[in-house]
């Protein structure tokens, strides 16, 4: 694990590759770097789609149809969505194939967007004081340094 932030991107996938073509379980179509990539960033692509076809649609219609996606919202979106479509190992879960599951996986959505509102609703103060704090230290540091070169130089 020590070595893992000197690997280069090209050694990892040619070991990848290269356990792939030497395990005789494995089926006969080649693996190649962007097999890899894709089977990495899945879940992330799944997202994008979503927004790219504008299935998710996340504007504020007082707000002049701004576009708000916060990183809290990107990780309930990824609990209740990407969560639910993908199993443990990352693939797609098999119950979303059939098209009779149709109303059972509906059903199951909406109780998580319900779940993640709530949870939400009851945890806003400390989410909100949080990002608060989390504000503050981020910036105080950036104007602290900021100040700090003013005064060197003058």
């Amino acid at each position: 694990m020590v070595d893992m932030q000197t690997v280069s991107w090209e050694k990892v996938l040619e070991r990848i590759i290269d356990i792939r073509e030497t395990n005789p379980n494995v089926s006969d179509i080649r693996l190649t770097e962007h097999d890899v990539a894709s089977r990495i960033m899945r879940k992330e692509n799944y997202m994008i789609a979503l927004f790219n076809k504008d299935l998710l649609n996340l504007t504020i219609p007082l707000l002049r149809q701004k576009h708000i996606f916060t990183k809290d919202l990107e990780w309930n979106l990824s609990y209740c969505l990407l969560g639910f479509v993908f199993d443990h190992r990352g693939q797609i879960r098999k119950r979303f194939l059939k098209e009779k599951n149709k109303h059972v996986l509906v059903a199951g959505l909406k109780r998580r967007f319900m779940f993640m509102g709530l949870l939400n609703f009851v945890l806003a103060p400390f989410i909100f004081a949080y990002l608060v704090v989390h504000f503050f230290f981020r910036y105080f540091e950036v104007s602290g340094k900021n100040s700090f070169f003013l005064t060197q130089v003058n």
